[in-house]
């Protein structure tokens, strides 16, 4: 309708401008009489009103044309914008997503981790066991040797008083955890201590190695028997500087500190035993 509108004036304003200005005049001058002269004036009135309502018209029109034109661009640079911010969320939420696939594959992955190390300690702990077992099997089916009496009698007026075997942080105690992510319970037979790297790890009573040497779950290891079924174990440690059978007094050292297992950290490990139960550290060493 615009474009039809829009020819038809252009038709029109260029027989105007061939016309020229005169032209209005020259029709109403070539009247044959008055009569003729108002039928010719009517005439040209009704055809100037009628390209007066074109121009409105094509001027309207155009308007409207300018007005929808701007409704669609703001009405597309909308959708663009909607667009765009609906492919940002699709992103934020596939990487979102993403990452959480990340974080359970990580969490299973910890999980495996997690359950191998009680697994790991569960062994330890049976192995430990039964070679403790085999000591006091040894202890009860011979005669006393002669260091055992002082020992044995030492050992028990320590509980409340003892040095500890190496200076650090204790950052896990006696008795059960829960872990935090998983709830799994596991149970420490001893302490944990957070000590530096070669720092002296000492005999905590006077007493007989029975132990030296690598202990699956506790890296390199030394037990010392103390008489009556006491004894003390030394886990986790870099250097080991006594063998099996030596003699050693509170406060020699035995070894050093900084050899724990990846699975297991850096933290030095310490046990108390009476036969085969393991006793809480807390309650022996001095504050």
């Amino acid at each position: 309708m615009f474009d039809r509108r829009r020819v038809i004036l252009a038709k029109r304003l260029r027989e105007m401008y061939k016309s020229g200005p005169q032209y209005t005049w020259q029709e109403l001058l070539q009247s044959d009489d008055f009569g003729d002269l108002l039928q010719r004036y009517k005439f040209l009135s009704t055809i100037a009103e009628r390209d007066a309502n074109l121009v409105e018209e094509v001027r309207r029109q155009k308007t409207n044309i300018a007005r929808r034109e701007a409704n669609l661009t703001e009405s597309l640079a909308q959708a663009t914008s909607a667009r765009r911010e609906k492919e940002r969320e699709l992103a934020r939420l596939k990487a979102n997503e993403n990452k959480r696939k990340k974080t359970l594959a990580e969490l299973k992955t910890s999980k495996s981790g997690s359950q191998r190390r009680i697994e790991q300690l569960a062994r330890a702990e049976r192995d430990l066991l039964a070679i403790i077992e085999s000591f006091e099997k040894a202890r009860t089916a011979g005669a006393p040797e002669a260091w055992e009496a002082g020992a044995a009698k030492d050992f028990p007026a320590l509980k409340g008083r003892m040095n500890p075997p190496v200076e650090g942080k204790r950052v896990r105690g006696f008795g059960e955890s829960r872990h935090p992510e998983f709830g799994t319970v596991t149970f420490n037979p001893g302490i944990d201590i957070e000590a530096r790297a070669g720092s002296p790890v000492r005999a905590v009573a006077r007493g007989k190695v029975e132990y030296a040497s690598l202990l699956p779950g506790f890296g390199n290891c030394i037990i010392v028997a103390h008489g009556q079924g006491y004894y003390t174990l030394y886990a986790h440690t870099s250097k080991v500087f006594v063998k099996k059978d030596a003699m050693v007094n509170a406060g020699d050292v035995i070894a050093e500190a900084g050899g724990a297992s990846a699975e297991a950290g850096s933290a030095f490990h310490f046990e108390i035993r009476k036969s085969k139960k393991a006793l809480d550290p807390a309650e022996w060493l001095g504050k």
